[in-house]
């Protein structure tokens, strides 16, 4: 909120890092005594709960030492009084019912649905129980990458929450309006070029990662690799909307969205033809139908609506046109690569990582050609005139 992403991002390393540590140390401890998978299992998630212990008090004690530094500051003058408790904590409970009861919904939705899919795995396809929770495994995986690229945008929607805020408390609209179509267009140049190489790769990424899996799992990522670039939308606009005193809006479209996916997963995963291809499918109406609620939401009621006329369009034709030499270069290395290992996990995992490449630099290419990226949407991030510079960016 005070725009230092610095502590945050140590915050991140530091938890990931005592996951990795503790949580293997621990897994592998129980492996020498003798413990079955259940144990060893539960032994290596208590690298989490260390973790995050461990980050809370370094936050802690860094936003301690940060507050007395600021105000310990010569000629520090404090300018506003700070409201009352009691209307603070109404505040504080006024925001953050909604968001919670939004997240606990997107949870139970999901839960619902996975309760739904199995069943219809079973009672519609008529797959045995094993078979059905093969399939919704392979799925898993396939939605575990899909969240990948959303890795991308969570700077771009931290970054934007306390600078579209500060701008509507200073009645600055026009910078909000700024800020937010900034916040938009930026989702859409690093979201759907991620989206277009899951969908255009999606066969190399799954064989690399998941070597042995089930045949379905590269076509449930092509279809999961659309949805990726809607659940990146999906949290920008969310963020926005969060930012705009708009926070049971969400709440509402997360409700939409989750009871399409159940029904489209009820209707599409008992039909033997297409099973478990359905549940992509699923998600994909999901994350569509929030976005775009969302967006209707902030274009139509906000003050400070964005002018994205150029949203799409650009960040669409680079990303088809990555996508095209994407599979080209796989297809043109995976020929002599072959001779490695006969077609095998390595030579498909050094064919991908020089298609990826090779997509990566056609793409930053485009984007600065066409002029999908602007200087002035890279500067609202945090260290966004450090990254402009480096990038060469006028």
């Amino acid at each position: 909120g005070q725009r230092d992403t610095t502590p945050t991002s140590v915050k991140q390393f530091t938890e990931v890092l005592c996951k990795l540590v503790i949580g293997l140390s621990v897994a592998w401890w129980l492996v020498t005594r003798g413990y079955g998978p259940p144990v060893i299992a539960a032994g290596a998630i208590a690298g989490v709960p260390v973790g995050l212990l461990f980050t809370l008090v370094f936050l802690a004690a860094y936003k301690k030492k940060r507050d007395a530094m600021a105000w310990g500051a010569p000629g520090m003058v404090r300018y506003d009084r700070p409201d009352r408790r009691k209307k603070t904590f109404y505040d504080i409970l006024r925001i953050s019912i909604p968001i919670t009861l939004a997240s606990a919904l997107m949870s139970l939705l999901t839960l619902a649905d996975m309760a739904v899919v199995l069943d219809r795995l079973q009672a519609g396809a008529g797959m045995s129980e094993d078979m059905a929770d093969t399939l919704y495994g392979v799925y898993s995986k396939g939605v575990t990458l899909m969240v990948l690229p959303s890795a991308l945008i969570v700077p771009v929607s931290v970054g934007i929450i306390p600078a579209i805020t500060a701008a509507l408390a200073l009645n600055r609209h026009r910078r909000a309006r700024q800020i937010t179509g900034t916040a938009l267009r930026l989702t859409s140049v690093l979201a759907m070029p991620a989206a277009a190489g899951l969908s255009a790769l999606s066969y190399p990424v799954f064989r690399v990662l998941y070597w042995n899996s089930n045949e379905n799992g590269p076509v449930c990522l092509s279809i999961l690799g659309i949805a990726s670039y809607f659940v990146c939308m999906q949290l920008v606009t969310t963020a926005i909307l969060h930012a705009s005193g708009r926070e049971k809006m969400p709440a509402l479209t997360v409700l939409a969205g989750g009871g399409a996916q159940i029904v489209v997963d009820y209707l599409l995963v008992s039909r033997p033809e297409i099973h478990i291809v359905g549940s992509p499918v699923g998600s994909v109406v999901c994350y569509l139908i929030i976005t775009a609620i969302n967006l209707l939401a902030i274009y139509r009621k906000a003050e400070d609506r964005p002018d994205c006329r150029g949203l799409f369009i650009k960040p669409a034709l680079c990303s088809a046109v990555m996508a095209v030499a994407a599979r080209a270069v796989y297809a043109l290395l995976s020929r002599p690569f072959a001779a490695i290992d006969g077609g095998g996990r390595l030579s498909m995992a050094i064919s991908l990582t020089g298609a990826i490449v090779i997509a990566a630099a056609v793409y930053g290419l485009l984007a600065v050609a066409t002029k999908t990226v602007t200087r002035e949407d890279i500067v609202v991030l945090p260290r966004g005139r450090m990254i402009a510079d480096m990038l060469k960016i006028k």
